[in-house]
Formats: structure tokens, C-alpha cells, sequence
């Protein structure tokens, strides 16, 4: 009886002092999807293995998105034997994701492991990182840790718009697809067609929810008049293949385009000055616009003009000068500046051939004149002196001077 006794509580002694050992091989790990919180790690014998940092791809996953859950496993430096990784997993409402022989943990090392999956409804889910293994002495331990990751309902709301614009000096269509819904917008195209027919094309990479992507045409490629805009794309989701399109009415632009207007001559006897307004016609600002006198063999600049900058749609007025040796019908004019980065220079041919003035500082006619030297009406009338007129005035006073004299002398 004694040795029944005795053998009993020998066996009890055993299954306790196993229970001790495997104890903390059922511990779990507690933190959040950062890497955040305190972390208790499964020690069984010599290793000490952890959940370390989950990270959630994309932050903010729409329903029936899909999201990669990537987690890292690690085994702290102080461990003085391996374990091996039999199972890891992610665990939640829905959702069910594992990896098997994900391999051996050593001392100081770690490994990480992605999980792909979706959601099927919106909301805040809560979700459990499980990492299952066997340590030296062959005991099993088992480590949890819980994330929390927040879906968003899946929506789409595509807008495509249009406008026409000025690039490196040049025209350009630019097209922008904006997607205000949650879900990417995937293997997008844009096409510009006019007519029915598909004049350009372009590529644009994937639209993530809540944000956009632009693309340019060139303006050589698309010829004026009604352009419809089509962007084809899939909706991440669904896999279902949308379109949607904006029709404008394109005109190209001209970022540099300055003309001399409002032209008015005065001068003669081989000097002439030249007055007008440096008009910005063009779709950019004009930088250091300079106005100036060309010199040929017969004219010689003697002043030139800074009109410095000259915003789009205004004007500014200059004034130069010139002398010219012989007759000359006609003064060349620069007008140098830059637009939108590019720098541009036009001459006009300025007529001087009715400039009839014999100083400086008298004009020939009492109308302004444009590059083409079309000058308004002469402010005086064509003809000689009015002689016939003088005369009769004259004869009037000495008729009426004769009659006071014979009055006053009877």
C-alpha cells in the first residue's frame, strides 16, 4: 500500500514539473498594428520569439480590396536556442490567412511573412497575428498578437477633365482623371477623339482612391475644334472594365505673341521717331520686352525702348527713334521679349513714306498708323491759300473807309 502511495505522487511530481515547463509557452502577445504596446514573448527553454511590427497595405483597404498584411516574427538576441516556426496565420471575422514551414528561428534573427486577403463588409476589424511552434525540448508554444485595421465602403466616383494650356512654349491638351470614390482606378487610358477618330493616346499609371493623374497632349497632334476626352479604366474591385469623357472646344495657344500697335510717325529731313503700344496677345506674361530700331545701310538706330514686362491681354507704349540716310519708305522695328521661357523676336516694317513733315518735331498727319503704315486723315485740307476771300475783306475796308472820310470831309 505504502508503494502505491509512493508511486502516485512520484507521477504527480512529473506532470507538475511538465506543467511548469510548458507554462509559458501558452503566453500571448498584445500590442497594435505599429509595432506599438507592450509584447510579451513565448520563452520555452533557451528562445525568447516575439510578433514584432504588422504593417497594413494600403493604410486605409476598401471593401473587396486587396490588402496585404505583412508581419515579422522574431526570436530576441538573448535566446541561446532556435525554434522552429510551424504555422503562422491571421485570424479574424471573415478572414483566415496561413503560412506552413515558414522555417527556423535562431538567436537574433527574425523573419518576415505577407498575408493577402479582403474584406467583405466596412468598418473597424479586429484581427489576430498567431505564430505556432516547437522549441528544442520539442514543447509547443503559441504567440498572438491583435491588430486593428479600418475599411472603408467601396465607392467609385471618376471625373475627367480638360482644358487646353501652354508647356515649354508650346500648346498642349492636358487631361486630368480624378477618382473622388475609395477604389483605384487601375490600367488607365486616355485617348483624345475627334471626328470618331483617335488622334492621341497615353498611358496614365493607376489612380488610388481620393487622388488624380494628369497627362498631356501634344497640341501638333490634335487639330482644333470639339476634342472628346475618353478614359478607359478597371475598377479595382470588380475588375469591371469603365469609361468616362469630357468634350471641350480646343483652340491652341500662343504663349508668345506680341504686336506693335497704335503706330504713329513723326520726323523727316533724315530723322525719324516712331511711337506706338507693345500689345501682349498671348496667353503668358512677356518679360524684358525691348522695342528697337533694326540698322540697314540706310537707317541707323539713335534710340531704343525698355518696356520691361507686359502682362497678358495689356499694353505698354514705347518710343525710338532713328536717322536714315537717303529716301526711305520704310523704318524695320524689333520687338524682342520672352515668353513662358522662350524668347521670341518679331520685325515690323514700319511705312514712313507719308511723313511729310520738314522738322522733328512735326507730324505729317493728324492720325496714328498701324505696322502696316495706315495712317488716319490729314488734319488740314488739300489746295492752296484762300486768296479770293483775303481780297474781298480787303476791298470791304477800304470801301467803308472811304464813306467815313468823305463824312467827316464834305
Amino acid at each position: 500500500m505504502r508503494g502505491r502511495v509512493a508511486s502516485l505522487a512520484l507521477a504527480a511530481l512529473v506532470v507538475v514539473s511538465a506543467l511548469g515547463a510548458f507554462a509559458p509557452a501558452a503566453s500571448a502577445a498584445v500590442g497594435s498594428s505599429g509595432g506599438g504596446g507592450d509584447t510579451v514573448a513565448a520563452a520555452s527553454m533557451g528562445a525568447y520569439v516575439t510578433v514584432g511590427n504588422v504593417t497594413v497595405e494600403p493604410d486605409d483597404p476598401v471593401v473587396g480590396e486587396r490588402t496585404t498584411i505583412t508581419a515579422t516574427f522574431e526570436s530576441a538576441a538573448a535566446s541561446t536556442e532556435s525554434a522552429e516556426i510551424t504555422e503562422v496565420s491571421v485570424r479574424g471575422p471573415s478572414t483566415f490567412v496561413t503560412a506552413d514551414d515558414v522555417g527556423t528561428l535562431g538567436p537574433g534573427t527574425a523573419v518576415t511573412v505577407p498575408f493577402s486577403t479582403a474584406f467583405e463588409s466596412s468598418g473597424e476589424k479586429r484581427l489576430t497575428v498567431t505564430l505556432r511552434g516547437i522549441a528544442s525540448n520539442g514543447s509547443v508554444f503559441v504567440v498572438e498578437k491583435p491588430i486593428y485595421v479600418d475599411v472603408d465602403g467601396a465607392t467609385v466616383d471618376a471625373d475627367l477633365d480638360a482644358s487646353a494650356t501652354i508647356a515649354n512654349g508650346s500648346s498642349v491638351l492636358e487631361a486630368t482623371l480624378a477618382e473622388h470614390g475609395t477604389v483605384d482606378l487601375e490600367d488607365v487610358r486616355i485617348d483624345a477623339v475627334v471626328d470618331g477618330a483617335t488622334v492621341a493616346r497615353a498611358s496614365v499609371a493607376d489612380v488610388a482612391g481620393q487622388n488624380e493623374r494628369s497627362v498631356t497632349f501634344d497640341g501638333a497632334d490634335v487639330p482644333p475644334g470639339n476634342v472628346t476626352l475618353r478614359a478607359h479604366y478597371t475598377v479595382a474591385t470588380t475588375e469591371e472594365r469603365t469609361t468616362t469623357e469630357t468634350t471641350l472646344r480646343y483652340t491652341p495657344q500662343d504663349a508668345g505673341n506680341m504686336a506693335v500697335t497704335g503706330l504713329d510717325v513723326t520726323g523727316g529731313a533724315g530723322s525719324y521717331t516712331i511711337s506706338g503700344d507693345a500689345s501682349n496677345l498671348g496667353s503668358a506674361d512677356a518679360e524684358s520686352v525691348v522695342v528697337s530700331v533694326v540698322d540697314t545701310e540706310a537707317v541707323a538706330e539713335t534710340n531704343s525702348y525698355y518696356v520691361g514686362e507686359v502682362e497678358t491681354s495689356e499694353f505698354a507704349t514705347f518710343e525710338v527713334s532713328a536717322d536714315v540716310d537717303g529716301d526711305v519708305d520704310s523704318v524695320p522695328v524689333r520687338l524682342a521679349y520672352a515668353a513662358d521661357g522662350e524668347r521670341h523676336t518679331t520685325v515690323v516694317n514700319v511705312d514712313v513714306s507719308g511723313t511729310n513733315a520738314v522738322s522733328a518735331g512735326s507730324s505729317s498727319n493728324g492720325g496714328g498708323q498701324n505696322a502696316d503704315g495706315q495712317g488716319g486723315p490729314p488734319g488740314g485740307s488739300s489746295g492752296g491759300p484762300p486768296f479770293l476771300l483775303i481780297g474781298g475783306g480787303v476791298l470791304a475796308l477800304l470801301v467803308v473807309a472811304g464813306a467815313i472820310y468823305r463824312w467827316r470831309n464834305p
